[in-house]
């Protein structure tokens, strides 16, 4: 019965680490791409239509994965074996996870809403300039997650 449990716990996490990644791949090289081929308006409308919604699915998606892939670890036995290849890789994820979700949660979250208020054309491209930074700094820390994982899988 334990198994089904993991199994399911761990099919979660993979999932959730999916939409997260996937979302931000999205975002980053196609809805920003084509939302700034768009005349001002139009992006305006568009970033407050998606923004709230994006946002109130994202957060528990990101935070759910991270707490899944700490429990999992932990249910696995990782705590008996922090000084192995697999305890430091399983420890690297924890913090980098968890910057990815700081990131989100304190720049890309935060940045998106004020896009989202924004009225003044000028500073709306602004706003796009920097979740566009903001995206690809996150790229750059899921690709890293990408490596672990697959590390972790064969016991590094």
């Amino acid at each position: 019965m334990m198994v089904w449990v993991l199994a399911g716990l761990q099919l979660l996490h993979v999932l959730g680490g999916i939409f997260w990644f996937g979302s931000l791949m999205m975002n980053l090289f196609v809805v920003l791409p084509a939302l700034r081929s768009l005349p001002a308006d139009a992006q305006m409308t568009w970033q407050r239509a998606a923004s709230r919604r994006y946002g109130r699915i994202i957060t528990p998606v990101a935070a759910l994965t991270i707490l899944l892939g700490i429990g999992l670890g932990i249910a696995g036995g990782v705590l008996g074996v922090l000084g192995t290849p697999y305890g430091v890789t399983w420890l690297v994820a924890i913090v980098l996870g968890g910057a990815l979700g700081a990131s989100g949660s304190r720049l890309t979250g935060p940045t998106s809403g004020l896009a989202a208020d924004e009225q003044d054309p000028e500073r709306f491209s602004g706003l796009l300039t920097k979740l566009h930074r903001y995206g690809r700094m996150e790229f750059g820390g899921m690709m890293g997650l990408v490596v672990l994982m697959v590390a972790m899988r064969f016991g590094y």
